[in-house]
C-alpha cells in the first residue's frame, strides 16, 4: 500500500459499534471493548487528564465535532476561544504511603509536544495559546471508593491565561498554595460555564476600549 501522508487525518468521533475485522470479516470485538479495557482505571494519569477535558466540556455545554488530540497548543475550543485544562489529584493509580502533592502543569506549549493549527498553518510559537486555565483537582481521598464520574468530588480553579503570563512567566508547574495565591474563581461542575464566560466578556470588553 502506497502512503498518503500529505493532509491532516479526519478525526472523526467514532460511536463505539465499530467492529474490529481481519480479512474484512469482524471478530466479534468492537471499538467500545477497547475503550473500556484501556479507560476504566479513572485513577490513572493518563486518563484523569482526558476525562478532566471531557468534565469541563460537558460543563461548557460544547458540541464535539472532532475526536480529541495532543497535536495542538490547546485541550478546548469554547466560543472561539481556547482554553487549557489541566488536572491533579490526590490519589493514584499506583500503590501509595500518603497522598499525593497536587501540581499543574502551565508550561508553555513547545514544537514538539503541541503544534497549534492556525488556517492549517503549523505555528511553533511557544506560549500559552489560551484565553483562560482551569485546573481541575480531584479532590477526593478514600482510595477503595473513589470514582472521578461523582462531578461534586471535583473543585475547579479558573484564571485568564494573561494572569498566569504575568505572574508565572516562564514556570512550568504550578502548586495548590501558588494556585490560590493567584486568587482563581473557585466553582463546582455547576460554576465553570458562568466563571468561563465572565473571564471572556471581561477580556472581550477590555479590547474593545483599548
Amino acid at each position: 500500500m502506497d502512503f498518503n501522508i500529505s493532509s491532516k487525518p479526519e478525526r472523526k468521533i467514532m460511536t463505539g459499534d465499530e467492529h474490529f475485522t481481519f480479512y474484512g470479516m469482524p471478530i466479534n470485538k468492537l471499538f467500545s471493548d477497547f475503550v473500556m479495557w484501556y479507560s476504566s482505571d479513572l485513577l490513572d494519569i493518563s486518563i484523569r487528564g482526558p476525562l478532566a477535558e471531557f468534565i469541563v466540556a460537558q460543563a461548557l455545554e460544547i458540541d464535539f465535532i472532532e475526536a480529541r488530540s495532543d497535536n495542538q497548543g490547546f485541550d478546548l475550543r469554547y466560543k472561539g476561544n481556547c482554553l487549557e485544562i489541566k488536572s491533579s489529584a490526590y490519589l493514584q493509580s499506583w500503590e501509595q504511603t500518603r497522598p499525593s502533592n497536587i501540581s499543574f502543569s502551565i508550561k508553555k506549549a513547545i514544537e514538539k509536544e503541541g503544534w497549534f493549527y492556525a488556517d492549517d498553518e503549523r505555528s511553533p510559537d511557544i506560549k500559552r495559546h489560551s484565553i483562560a486555565y482551569v485546573f481541575c483537582l480531584y479532590k477526593y481521598r478514600d482510595k477503595p471508593t473513589a470514582n472521578p464520574l461523582i462531578l461534586d468530588h471535583w473543585d475547579f480553579y479558573i484564571l485568564p491565561t494573561s494572569e498566569i503570563d504575568k505572574k508565572c512567566g516562564d514556570q512550568k508547574n504550578l502548586s495548590l498554595n501558588k494556585l490560590l495565591e493567584l486568587n482563581p474563581v473557585k466553582c463546582e461542575f455547576d460554576g465553570i460555564k458562568d466563571a468561563i464566560d465572565s473571564i471572556i466578556n471581561s477580556i472581550t470588553t477590555k479590547d474593545k476600549n483599548n
